[in-house]
């Protein structure tokens, strides 16, 4: 079935719409572009156009100051906002079941959480710090830039005869790594804050929406997801806040 498309509701009404959909939207999701969302806005408005149409009659039938095309814009803002931000969120929560259950590589993360941070006081002297599991999870599911020494040599530079004896940990780390993660106990919900936070490498908000949870709540889950696999990994329970559990 084609859908109709009314290309003359992208007038000056729609494309005001568009713009500031485009801007509430890349705020909230850090890793979309406005330029795009402007366009899936234009798209989506042109694409339904008796929906459009009906919004646009609807604000501007409001009483008093509420109305004419003041309030023709702003219901026609509300509803396109809100398919834009269900849209984003389905695809996010699709690359979560997709990812997860199959394995298949997720889009390259920008980690910063914990390797911009110092190393919690606890965990001075231990095998792995917050810092190390977070660069290795995404390279269990492919992505080897993670093992990669991130202060070795470009990709394009000659290479010395390396000695198998003074070779780099990350490889001997990953492999603990990836037997913490299958081993540990984690309940369903704290695995998935962590791998959307650090594998997929969403921002705790973006997590939140893809996975239907509060902001502050997907932190917490991640950081026990966290806790709970360096544990394993150490041999002792740390906090993230550094305080050894005795």
């Amino acid at each position: 079935m084609t859908r109709a498309i009314d290309w003359s509701l992208l007038g000056e009404d729609g494309f005001w719409v568009a713009e500031r959909v485009a801007r509430s939207v890349a705020r909230s999701f850090a890793r979309v572009e406005e330029e795009d969302v402007f366009q899936e806005a234009c798209l989506y408005i042109a694409t339904h156009p008796e929906d459009s149409r009906r919004q646009l009659e609807h604000g501007d039938g409001l009483p008093g100051v509420r109305g004419g095309q003041v309030g023709a814009r702003k219901t026609l803002l509300s509803w396109v906002l809100s398919r834009m931000r269900e849209r984003l969120a389905a695809e996010l929560q699709a690359e979560l079941n997709v990812a997860g259950a199959s394995g298949a590589r997720p889009p390259a993360p920008d980690l910063t959480r914990w390797g911009t941070r110092p190393t919690p006081p606890g965990y001075e002297g231990l095998g792995y710090t917050p810092a190390i599991v977070e660069r290795l999870l995404p390279a269990l599911w492919g992505d080897l830039d993670a093992v990669r020494d991130p202060l070795g040599p470009a990709e394009d530079m000659p290479r010395a005869k390396a000695d198998p004896s003074h070779a780099g940990s990350n490889v001997v780390h990953l492999a603990d790594v990836r037997r913490a993660w299958e081993l540990v106990d984690l309940p369903p919900t704290e695995r998935q804050a962590l791998f959307a936070t650090a594998v997929l490498g969403l921002t705790a908000r973006e997590a939140a929406v893809a996975l239907g949870a509060g902001k502050s709540t997907v932190i917490e889950r991640a950081d026990r997801a966290l806790t709970a696999i360096l544990t394993t990994l150490n041999g002792k329970e740390v906090p993230l806040n550094g305080t050894v559990q005795e």
